[in-house]
């Protein structure tokens, strides 16, 4: 048997044979090693994460548990056009509240408030009108619009409001683009992240708590569907709104002239765990344009239907806020989730139908 000797007293040589076995378990010595804190590192890093995502609070505008940095940010009040050559829309199924009245000429717009989801596309985007800045100045909200009447943007540039930061398209323009797929004025969109980069860059990230209501949850073993439709007629068959309650699901679909209200993001149909009508006296300005003047304070009825129930309540301007209660005084309770509020002429409430 061969036998290999030292050359020196302080180095031995050892055959490549030799050598390589023992290289290779050292280095796989090593790499368990090394795969043994990487694996605590990253496990530590992951719990770390985790902790993170799973601070969550109840948003104050919907009720949903949502991670406290969305429940915290400041709203998006988008004004969003609901002629037939805007439809489908973009992003009202992704809105918290959605409120829904007669811009002018019977033609019915949206004031969409966004928070905590973030749809692909919001719009088409149009413009303001003094109850639309009263809204978004009730929310603290970014207000976002494409120009508006001569007295919303007077509104807007005296200051007159303000809780909100007003984003109009004219002045941000590059926030904003245009679908060629369809014609102006009926193609202008935004993101939420495009007026979340606004708002940002201005300073204007702060916002002050709000709420609709008190929310809750209904189970699904007590949920007694007593109204099952709801129809809002806002004026001519095109603008005419129906909720249809699916107990399956503990909301409202949606319909609108007669067809379902879909969204053009998903091609989804619309819905909404609360359906509330809000009634006030909305009268004619007397103009060619047919605009109409909506009083937001005082205080009025209101219809809630949640839980495919009906209930009997009362709104107020109180403190810069909107305040519902029931008829017994106490803080309105809502489920958990979307709200759509028609604000309907009070003067009409017998026009609106359920059963």
């Amino acid at each position: 048997m061969k036998t290999y000797q030292p050359k020196s007293p302080n180095k031995i040589t050892i055959p490549a044979h030799r050598r390589w076995p023992k290289l290779l378990l050292i280095i796989a010595i090593l790499g368990v090693i090394g795969g043994g804190i990487w694996w605590l590192t990253q496990t530590e890093s992951s719990t770390e994460q985790t902790e993170e995502e799973i601070v969550v609070l109840a948003s104050s505008i919907n009720g949903n548990m949502v991670e406290e940095k969305l429940a915290k940010q400041r709203p998006l009040a988008v004004v969003i056009e609901n002629s037939p050559d805007a439809r489908p829309q973009s992003g009202l199924e992704d809105a918290e509240i959605v409120y829904e009245m007669v811009a002018e000429g019977g033609i019915t717009r949206y004031l969409a408030i966004f928070q905590t989801r973030e749809p692909k596309s919001i719009g088409p985007v149009r413009s303001a009108r003094p109850y639309y800045n009263f809204l978004a100045n009730i929310w603290g909200a970014a207000m976002v619009h494409s120009g508006g009447s001569t007295q919303a943007l007077s509104e807007l540039s005296s200051g007159v409001h303000r809780n909100l930061y007003d984003i109009n398209e004219f002045f941000f323009g590059k926030y904003f683009t245009r679908d060629n797929t369809r014609t102006a004025p009926h193609n202008l969109y935004t993101t939420p992240q495009n007026l979340r980069d606004v708002l940002a860059d201005k300073n204007q990230m702060d916002w002050d708590s709000r709420t609709l209501g008190e929310f809750q949850n209904t189970p699904t073993d007590q949920l007694v569907a007593e109204v099952t439709n709801i129809t809002i007629p806002f004026s001519l068959g095109a603008f005419q709104a129906r909720y249809e309650y699916d107990g399956s699901t503990n909301s409202y679909k949606r319909f609108l002239s007669g067809q379902p209200h879909l969204d053009r993001n998903s091609g989804q149909q619309l819905s909404a765990k609360n359906v509330l009508i809000q009634l006030t006296d909305i009268t004619p300005n007397g103009d060619e344009l047919l605009t109409v003047s909506i009083r937001m304070t005082g205080n009025g009825p209101c219809y809630l239907f949640a839980s495919g129930k009906f209930q009997e309540c009362r709104w107020s301007y109180e403190n810069g806020r909107h305040v519902y209660r029931d008829l017994e005084g106490n803080p309105l309770k809502l489920q958990s989730g979307p709200t759509w509020v028609g604000v309907f002429p009070r003067d009409k409430q017998s026009q609106i139908i359920w059963n």
